[in-house]
C-alpha cells in the first residue's frame, strides 16, 4: 500500500481547489511521469536482485509466527529446527513449546556427545530462556 501513497498524494494534490498558488499542471504531470519512472525502475530492481524462489513471499498470506511453526514441523534437521525456534520471537514458538522441549530431551544427549558445529555455549545459553 505504501508503494501507492505518493501516486494518490499527487492526485489528490491536483485536484484540490483549497490549495492556493497551485503548482503549473505541466510542471506536476512531469514530476508525476519523473515518480512513475523512478517507481518503476526501484520495483524493477528489486525484483531483478532478489532470487526468484522468494517471489511468492511478496503474495503469502502467511503470518510469521506461522512460518516459523510451518518451518519446524517440516524440517527433520535438528539444526534447522533449533535455530527457527531460538532465532526467531518466543511469542512465535509459544504454542509448540511442550513439542520443542520434548524434541530436545529426546536428543540432547546426541547432541552432546557429536557436539554439531550449531550446539555452542551461547545456543545452549539460549534454550535456559526456554523455560
Amino acid at each position: 500500500m505504501s508503494q501507492c501513497y505518493p501516486f494518490v498524494s499527487l492526485y489528490f494534490y491536483r485536484r484540490s481547489t483549497a490549495i492556493e498558488n497551485k503548482t503549473d499542471p505541466d510542471l506536476l504531470n512531469m514530476a508525476f511521469t519523473i515518480l512513475a519512472i523512478m517507481w518503476l525502475a526501484c520495483a524493477v530492481a528489486f525484483l531483478v536482485v532478489t532470487k526468484s524462489e522468494f517471489y511468492h513471499t511478496f503474495t503469502s498470506t502467511i503470518t510469521g509466527w506461522q512460518f516459523t511453526i510451518d518451518s519446524y514441523n517440516k524440517s527433520d534437521n535438528p539444526e534447522t529446527k533449533m535455530l527457527t525456534v531460538f532465532d526467531n520471537h518466543s511469542s512465535f514458538t509459544e504454542s509448540i513449546k511442550p513439542e520443542v522441549i520434548a524434541y530436545m530431551r529426546d536428543n540432547w544427549a546426541e547432541w552432546v556427545r557429536t557436539e554439531p558445529a550449531w550446539f555452542t555455549p551461547k545456543f545452549i545459553a539460549t534454550v535456559a530462556e526456554l523455560e
